[in-house]
């Protein structure tokens, strides 16, 4: 079997991640106060650069389950230094406990430009799922 039949090729959607990306919140939680921002395209590029870690905990679980899919929207603050403070699920659909912490973890270690006035709170969807591997359907 050749390596292209034996790994499966992941997919945080382009076009769906493209689409996630315009989604993305930057909000105040609801008990909490605005008190600083910075701005989404700004958030966005810095995710965009993190992409890979996502992808690296969705592909280590979908060795175990190549039926996983799902959304998974992480809830994280970005601290007045940049650094994000505290990440958790807001919600999710891809129903991988380790999966999820493993992206949950990774969105902590992210760095952020220091945003102006305070912390910004953000709840970002990221979409997963498998792709099929190069010649699948082809009759």
């Amino acid at each position: 079997m050749s390596k292209n039949n034996t790994q499966t090729k992941t997919l945080i959607a382009l076009s769906l991640a493209a689409a996630a990306l315009v989604s993305a919140k930057v909000e105040a939680g609801e008990d909490a106060t605005a008190q600083g921002s910075l701005d989404k395209a700004v958030i966005r590029n810095v995710i965009r650069q993190h992409l890979d870690e996502v992808k690296k905990c969705y592909e280590t679980q979908l060795e175990k389950n190549k039926s996983l899919a799902g959304r998974v929207v992480v809830h994280f603050v970005i601290g007045a230094d940049g650094k994000v403070t505290e990440s958790r699920i807001e919600e999710t659909s891809l129903h991988s406990p380790a999966g999820e912490q493993c992206i949950v973890d990774a969105v902590h270690g992210w760095e952020f430009p220091k945003p102006r006035g305070g912390k910004v709170v953000v709840s970002y969807p990221f979409v997963l799922a498998a792709s099929e591997p190069a010649g699948a359907n082809k009759q």
